[in-house]
């Protein structure tokens, strides 16, 4: 206390020596002394007579002599003991950080019951804050489907303090909205009392994104397998056409019927080469063009198919008709199906 001798000390206050920091928790120590007489160890920051800020560790005995209650104390420096709680704070203070800036949803979970739940489980769980779901039982987020393998899970990290993790399961927000969850659900201990640490990490955009990974993979076997059957077709339509050529060419009587076959071949030319396009990245590909070209030549093709059933087609496209930026094959093909719309309807 930096005092010439203990007859300075003898008669003063004990508040009058504490520093503005510790004079509530000193207050509160004295009351609790009085009320419970029982032993009180506490770090109490102090002033020296010479006004110099000391922090000590104290232990207060209680005891009797004479049948008089005297309080036995007895104080050491205690800066040790300050540099480890204030380290022990820092770490606790980075752990808290830690758990709270986390991306994964990390919940502690003591008798099933949630004890606590960062800002990623709030979120993930569609509540307000964290006092919207403390207190919950966790199995009230999961599918009752999934609650006997759950409770199984929970006994065994508790019971053999292992890990359990990489399993994947439906959960069910506040607003009944159901997600995809991987999770990891690790021993823990909160107040000497045995529970269970659970990392929640959100899955449903990976499944999706997975989903339609193998759903272009089925499209891409389905275009490869319709370019397969399109060039075997074309190898036989080639040489029909050749020797239909041959017969217009040769009688005049049948060429009616000649020219039938001619637009149904056609059909099936046009067929083929839409199941190619299937395969074929460079007919998904857009480009500058100009749009009369494509009605000249689509529509050219329509003709033959039209003036069978008595159908003529008159075409007017403006002298200064502008480019466009698309792709030719699907611009026909849209074209085909729109005629063949206004034919059922006529």
């Amino acid at each position: 206390m930096e005092l010439n001798s203990v007859s300075q000390l003898i008669g003063s206050d004990v508040l009058q020596f504490t520093h503005q920091s510790s004079l509530k928790d000193t207050k509160n120590d004295l009351i609790e002394l009085d009320t419970h007489n029982r032993i009180k160890d506490t770090i109490r920051n102090i002033l020296t007579s010479n006004g110099r800020p000391l922090t000590i560790h104290s232990s207060i005995i209680p005891i009797s002599i004479d049948s008089k209650r005297i309080d036995y104390v007895v104080i050491k420096q205690s800066e040790g003991t300050v540099n480890k709680r204030t380290c022990f704070e820092l770490q606790n203070t980075h752990f808290e950080m830690l758990l709270e800036h986390s991306v994964d949803a990390i919940a502690l979970v003591t008798n099933q019951h949630l004890h606590y739940i960062n800002q990623a489980g709030v979120e993930l769980l569609g509540a307000t804050s964290s006092s919207d779901l403390i207190g919950q039982n966790i199995l009230n987020f999961f599918p009752s489907t999934y609650h006997k393998e759950l409770e199984e899970r929970f006994q065994s990290v508790l019971n053999f303090k292992n890990l359990t993790e990489g399993y994947e399961r439906d959960i069910i927000d506040l607003n009944g909205h159901s997600k995809i969850v991987r999770t990891i659900i690790m021993p823990f201990e909160i107040h000497h009392q045995p529970s269970f640490q659970i990392i929640i990490r959100d899955v449903t955009k990976e499944k999706l994104l997975k989903e339609k990974e193998i759903q272009s993979e089925k499209l891409l076997t389905a275009g490869r397998l319709a370019a397969g059957i399109a060039h075997e077709l074309r190898n036989p339509l080639t040489a029909v056409k050749g020797f239909l050529q041959l017969l217009q060419e040769q009688s005049s009587s049948l060429n009616h019927y000649l020219d039938i076959m001619s637009v149904e071949l056609n059909k099936i030319e046009q067929i083929t080469g839409q199941l190619l396009s299937l395969s074929n990245p460079l007919a998904h590909k857009y480009k500058s063009l100009y749009l009369s070209d494509i009605l000249h030549e689509t529509v050219g093709t329509l003709r033959q198919n039209d003036l069978i059933h008595n159908i003529s087609i008159q075409l007017e496209v403006p002298l200064d008709s502008s480019k466009i930026y698309g792709n030719v094959h699907q611009l026909s093909q849209m074209l085909h199906q729109l005629n063949k719309k206004f034919n059922r309807i006529y």
